[in-house]
């Protein structure tokens, strides 16, 4: 998976490619039950992946990602909802730690880019990259039964909607301190046009 991960990262054609000779069905194989050992590497790669497809591929290629998560009752839009709680948990539980100074004692330090290196290994960067996927589905307009689904899992756990963009913005931040960055750009497109939909379902 990893090596996958790394061969879709910032490749149109590698990402065509693996559309076309049904790779799909073998990630969201991983995707759905990745392996206990090491679940949360697996878990990471998957994603990552995910999102590459997501962003590098068009016309047919893309519409066959967004179907996989419309499959068998939108069991995989689910199981992006339960990845999302997982890791925003993750997060909360991690932040409180840093709040309370625990962390810091643990660390031994109170350095606050060692802090932000932990941040991102307990959970953040799953986290932003699983919000990508959400943000790449909701402003999809092949995606109406999913959008749904993804709202009723938030309110069900009362998590604004408006999370997603906040998480989104804060990685775009972290992704260059340039604000011409193309990448940081391109984040930033994706959360305008994804608030107008998430304010219509606050």
């Amino acid at each position: 998976m990893k090596t996958i991960s790394y061969a879709l990262l910032e490749n149109e054609k590698n990402c065509a490619r693996f559309v076309q000779i049904q790779g799909l069905k073998t990630l969201f194989a991983v995707y759905m039950n990745s392996p206990k050992k090491e679940e949360q590497d697996y878990e990471e790669h998957v994603v990552s992946c995910i999102v590459s497809l997501l962003r590098f591929t068009y016309g047919e290629e893309n519409l066959r990602i967004i179907q996989k998560f419309t499959e068998n009752e939108g069991e995989k839009a689910k199981r992006l909802m339960t990845l999302h709680l997982k890791y925003y948990l993750k997060v909360y539980q991690f932040d409180k730690r840093v709040s309370t100074g625990e962390l810091q004692k643990t660390l031994g330090t109170d350095d606050e880019e060692e802090i932000f290196r932990e941040r991102l290994d307990a959970g953040l960067f799953l986290l932003q990259q699983i919000c990508l996927i959400i943000a790449y589905l909701l402003v999809s307009p092949e995606s109406d039964k999913i959008k749904e689904k993804i709202f009723d899992n938030l309110a069900s756990r009362s998590i604004p909607p408006s999370t997603i963009g906040d998480i989104l913005q804060f990685y775009a931040e972290n992704v260059s301190a340039d604000e011409n960055d193309p990448e940081r750009q391109r984040i930033v497109e994706l959360i305008k046009q994804l608030e107008p939909i998430t304010n219509q379902n606050k």
